[in-house]
């Protein structure tokens, strides 16, 4: 995680961690493409383990569209559809905080 963080400031990027999930945020990250394009958000990668892997289980905040479905983890309850959602809960399973 230490060498992803040192990657990604190298280029500019601001960075903080969530520690004890392993988990490395990027904050203030403009998209620059798309239908979300100039939005900023924060975008939290799963490091554990970098270089040997790359960065998994991207999460972003606050939530850029509505996921109105079943996954093979949902018991079967429907996501919120509240696109402001407080970073205390938006982050769900990692436990993201303010």
């Amino acid at each position: 995680m230490d060498e992803l963080e040192q990657q990604l400031n190298g280029i500019g990027f601001k960075t903080s961690r969530i520690p004890d999930q392993k988990i490395l945020v990027i904050e203030g990250y403009v998209i620059e493409v798309g239908p979300h394009a100039s939005k900023s958000v924060r975008v939290g990668v799963s490091a554990g383990d970098f270089p040997f892997t790359p960065p998994a289980g991207i999460h972003v905040s606050p939530k850029l569209r509505v996921f109105r479905g079943k996954s093979s983890t949902d018991s079967g309850s429907k996501a919120s559809s509240d696109s402001d959602a407080k970073p205390s809960t938006f982050w769900g399973l990692i436990g993201m905080v303010g």
